[in-house]
């Protein structure tokens, strides 16, 4: 269906690209959800591993034909990879939702400027055709004209512009192989990375046995610095019990109805400005 949707979209004049990956759907066969849970949600570390590996194999079949955005596992360690392979955008999840969270992507973007300084790269193009060293073997894919060649290497040599060097079409097919290579080589590191094995991962979360309702929250403050629309906040409560009163509408007009009182058991509250927030 990919081939499909590529075909009609490109007779459309559109855009067409594919996503890896959401959250992997797996079974629930541990103890650290309640059994009535039937699945759960992986992400982070191991499910990026997955996901490189469905690029892979992605690419295998239909080389650089289709833009990809990635989602999976990313931190400001893997972000100049990600880029590196020409996936984009580039998203996180998992990492914001850490201590710091929106402030911990400055360390994204100044990983990527280390990564792209250390090979002496202007562009994220030129980052992709040097990041992992295969910018000559790419060229050699991407054309038969000898003098050509010559002039790119060149250009690699002096640490030229390469695009200006290559041309506009010879340029996009360099960096499109290059992408090729770089894919292969990344998902064969990430295999043996010893920070995506079984044993780095295989700690469960903290686990508090709290359930979360009104005025019960887990008060981690986390949500505070997250949000990136300042719609969290915290503020603190007096102990004990608050009545509360509904008001019921029906034809023959409003009714009060008194329900089991709030009972606060936590001074340290957070709420949440709902016109802030974009859930």
């Amino acid at each position: 269906f990919v081939d499909r949707l590529g075909l009609r979209a490109s007779r459309m004049n559109l855009g067409f690209g594919v996503k890896f990956t959401n959250t992997q759907i797996v079974v629930n066969h541990k103890d650290f959800f309640p059994a009535s849970e039937e699945v759960m949600y992986l992400s982070g570390a191991p499910l990026h591993v997955l996901a490189v590996e469905g690029v892979r194999r992605f690419r295998s079949h239909f080389g650089d034909r289709f833009p990809i955005s990635f989602s999976a596992g990313i931190d400001r360690q893997n972000f100049p990879d990600a880029v590196a392979i020409g996936l984009v955008p580039v998203t996180v999840c998992s990492d914001l939702l850490k201590a710091g969270g929106y402030s911990r992507a400055e360390a994204y973007l100044r990983r990527l400027a280390q990564r792209m300084e250390a090979v002496a790269a202007r562009t994220i193009d030129d980052f992709i055709l040097l990041a992992y060293g295969y910018a000559e073997a790419a060229l050699e894919r991407a054309t038969d004209d000898v003098d050509l060649r010559s002039r790119c290497k060149k250009a690699l040599e002096e640490n030229a512009p390469l695009e200006k060097a290559a041309g506009e079409a010879l340029y996009a097919r360099w960096k499109s192989e290059a992408i090729l290579l770089g894919t292969e080589h990344y998902a064969a590191q990430v295999r043996v990375n010893p920070r995506y094995t079984a044993a780095r991962n295989s700690k469960s979360p903290r686990k508090l046995d709290s359930t979360l309702v009104l005025l019960d929250c887990i008060s981690c403050d986390k949500c505070v610095p997250v949000c990136p629309n300042n719609a969290n906040f915290t503020y603190t409560l007096p102990l004990g019990e608050i009545p509360v009163e509904r008001l019921e509408f029906k034809a023959a007009g409003p009714s009060v109805h008194t329900d089991p009182p709030l009972r606060v058991e936590q001074g340290h509250q957070l709420a949440n400005y709902v016109d802030f927030c974009n859930d």
